[in-house]
This record gives structure tokens, sequence and C-alpha cells, in this order.
């Protein structure tokens, strides 16, 4: 197994060692194995030896920087190699540098979302912004979105804060007065659209958006008219005009003064995917309005991914 620090690059390999031999490192089963691992820094030509009590897995390191790597692999105990694997993060010194398992013992998945930092076992996951640590959940039970948890209550959506508090409950299908959904969770603030009557002579009903933030407050954002969980188009109350917005880049404007029931997906969505990047390509048309004007547009909407 090979990663790299910095400019040290780290090579570990087992050799497989006769039953009998009393020079082992751990043994597997009937097996005893004697547990290489060095390193060659490519500055100053320095080889260094280390007394490792962690197997790094072949295929599954999955993280390093100039300042550590974070390590899938399996751990030693009195001689012998534990089967379950687990991730630590080393420094190019060669020493654990964040100790994850006393953070949280068993922790096999350590990843981002939306800037927070959780680090997660088979049964429960912990989250961390920066170095403040803001609470747990179990597994099974939730899933995580930008700093709340979602989960079915029943067939209905529900929102809660990492104390467990359910801040929210979808209720109906989001066709009737009253009818309200999750429309999105943004770093803590979770958005929401009820069904409300409408008051503008453009229907029966509008949905609207509110936002409940990370203390608690709700807000009536806007009339929104959400098509997909890319966009949302928003009105501009102050102008009485209508804007669109990518919801994936903090609500970054996109188009502004749009037909509201204009925008339109054309051809739905192509993936073209070279090395490792995936670009997904769609189209869109809407009609913009200037002054009496009103002007047929398009719009080609990418978004790319790095493996």
């Amino acid at each position: 197994m090979i990663w790299m620090i910095g400019e040290t690059v780290f090579f570990q390999y087992v050799i497989y060692l006769p039953y009998a031999s009393p020079d082992y490192d751990f043994t597997e089963g009937s097996d005893s194995y004697k547990l290489i691992t060095k390193s060659y820094n490519i500055a100053t030509q320095a080889v260094k030896s280390y007394d490792f009590d962690f197997v790094v897995s072949g295929d599954d390191w999955s993280f390093s920087s100039e300042d550590g790597a974070l390590l899938h692999g399996y751990t030693i105990e009195d001689g012998i190699l534990i089967g379950e694997e687990v991730v630590r993060y080393y420094d190019e010194d060669g020493k654990e540098r964040i100790k994850l398992q006393e953070i949280l013992p068993g922790a096999n998945e350590v990843w981002t979302d939306s800037g927070y930092l959780l680090i997660s076992n088979n049964v429960e996951t912990k989250v961390y912004e920066g170095s403040k640590y803001l609470g747990s959940f179990p597994n099974a039970e939730y899933e995580f979105e930008s700093g709340l948890l979602t989960k079915f209550v029943g067939d209905m959506e529900a929102c809660f804060t990492l104390d467990g508090e359910r801040i929210f409950l979808s209720k109906g299908d989001g066709y009737e007065v009253g009818d309200q959904q999750i429309a999105d969770v943004e770093r803590g603030k979770l958005y929401y659209v009820v069904v409300e009557e409408a008051t503008d002579g453009l229907g029966d009903t509008v949905d609207v958006l509110y936002m409940r933030d990370r203390d608690g407050k709700v807000t009536r954002v806007a009339s929104p008219y959400i098509y997909d969980s890319d966009f949302i188009i928003m009105e501009d109350s102050a102008k009485g005009t209508w804007n669109v917005y990518d919801r994936g880049k903090t609500q970054q404007l996109i188009v502004a003064d749009v037909d509201p029931y204009s925008w339109q997906n054309l051809y739905g969505s192509y993936t073209l995917e070279y090395a490792d990047t995936t670009v997904t390509y769609e189209i869109y048309t809407y009609m913009q309005t200037q002054g009496d004007v009103e002007t047929i547009k398009y719009l080609l909407y990418t978004q790319t991914w790095s493996d």
C-alpha cells in the first residue's frame, strides 16, 4: 500500500512467515506476518522505518493532503489483526495525528457535508463544526442534511435538530391549502413550502416559502414556484418580478425577470463522463420580460463532479 503526505511517500507491505517464526508482528487465523512500513522524502531523500500497529487496506485510503492522510485499515492488538475495518489519520512523521478511535470507537468513515465534519461507525455518527462538537445521531434512524436530521414518520418527512427536537413535519402532497413540504436544508437553516390561499388572482392557491434559521426564528421568504431539486423561482416583491436561483449554489441568481409559468426543462438531462469528471447538461427555456417586450430565451445548465 502506498500513500503520500506533503513530500513524503509512505509504503507498507506484509511478509508471510512460517508458523513457527517468533519474529512476527501479527497473526491472522493460523498465519503469521511481518509488517513493514517505510517512508521516502522526495526533498531530502531520507528513508525511515516505522513500527505501525495498523495494516492499511489495499484499495480504500480515502484522503491525503500536505498535513496528513486518512487511512482505512485494520488494527493490531496483542499481535492479532482485528477484522473490523476502521479509519485513522496520520501525519507526515508517521504519527497518528488525530485519534479518531478515541473520539468514536470503531469509526470507519469520515466525511464533510456543507462545512460540517462527520465521524461515523456502524452505529452512530458524531457531527462537528470546526472544532465544536454539535451532537450525534443513530445511523439507522436519521439522514444528515447540512446541519439538520431528516427521517420519515409514517409516510411524512420530518426534520430534527441534532438535539433530537422535531422542528418540522410535512403534511399532504403539496396541492391543498395547509399542505407543507421540505424544500431545502442549508447549513442548519430549514426551507419549507406551505400551500396557502392565493391573493394575487393568479389561481386558488400559492406555494409560500418559509425559512427557519438556526436559532428557531421562522421568516416568510417569498411565494416561490419550485420545479426541481436544482432551481427555485422566487418573487422580488419590491419590483414585482420573478427571478430564477440555483439552489445548489446557495440560491445564486441565474436569470431575472422571468415569467414563472414559462420555465421548463426541454429535453431532460444528459451526462458525459471523462477521466475522473462527470458533467450533466440540461437545457431550459423561459420567457423574459423587459418592459412590454417578452422574449423566448434558453439556458444551458451544467453541473460538474470530480471523483
